[in-house]
């Protein structure tokens, strides 16, 4: 979760409705420059704090998430279905999902009531979830059609995004098959006006506090954004071989995005 609604968060800002009657009594000027500081501080403290703590406890599967997540509009996505619900019907979650979503964010693990009340801490490939929190977004026996379900909606979102980019108007498909043999599907071809060869894009989202991405040259509890930049390479690397240049185009599962495919995206001026 996160993922689809951050794709538009950091390439414009949040806008909150006009007619929002609660604006009226907020701060203007430099009374918000100065709340925001001092809340940037704040944050900044609690982070450093927080990261020592899960250090010093050997917690790298939290430290990692949590890492991963301490960017600019990484928990928009939870709030907003507070905020945009309540105007638009957007955004809803149910109880249960809410609760779940805001654990994970918190970095609690979504099923430790489920594991008090009797329930098995087992995943379906044997892993202990009571101890692994994020275990669930990246394990394919476990919810291998969320998975797919999550990579597809991101990809949508994506599309998305490139055409509502102002005067920027390419031929786009998705779901194409390149390489000589044509046996691999990239999920987004762009053919843009003039150019000699098409942009090959293919979509990942890697959840970095999963065993690999922390085992890593460069870990992923170490390094904020290290997952993606190591999924991003096994994506060129596979299309390598087959004579295909492809540009990655990686989330990590807390919605931040990989460093390239965000400035690529604001070069085009989305």
């Amino acid at each position: 979760m996160g993922t689809t609604e951050t794709i538009r968060e950091w390439v414009s800002p949040w806008q909150e409705p006009a007619d929002d009657p609660e604006r009226a009594n907020q701060p203007q000027g430099h009374e918000t420059e100065s709340m925001l500081s001092t809340a940037k501080a704040i944050f900044q403290n609690m982070h450093g704090q927080l990261q020592q703590e899960l250090t010093q406890h050997q917690m790298e599967a939290e430290q990692a998430f949590f890492l991963s997540a301490a960017y600019t509009c990484s928990g928009k996505w939870l709030h907003a279905g507070a905020f945009y619900g309540r105007y638009f019907n957007a955004y809803r979650f149910q109880n249960g999902e809410f609760l779940e979503a805001l654990r994970l964010r918190c970095l609690i693990n979504p099923l430790a009531c489920d594991i008090q009340h009797g329930g098995c801490q087992l995943c379906l490939c044997g892993a202990d979830i009571s101890r692994e929190v994020t275990h669930a977004l990246d394990c394919t026996r476990y919810c291998g059609r969320y998975l797919n379900r999550r990579h597809n909606m991101c990809r949508e979102a994506f599309v998305n995004v490139l055409r509502d980019i102002p005067d920027y108007s390419p031929t786009i498909e998705t779901e194409v098959a390149v390489g000589l043999d044509r046996k691999r599907r990239a999920d987004v071809v762009i053919h843009e006006t003039g150019a000699t060869e098409p942009i090959i894009i293919d979509f990942a989202v890697a959840d970095p506090a999963a065993p690999r991405y922390r085992a890593a040259d460069e870990p992923s509890h170490v390094t904020a954004g290290a997952a993606g930049k190591f999924r991003a390479e096994e994506k060129r690397a596979l299309y390598r071989q087959i004579g295909v240049r492809v540009f990655p185009a990686v989330l990590e599962a807390t919605g931040r995005p990989h460093d390239e495919l965000k400035q690529w995206l604001k070069d085009l001026g989305a």
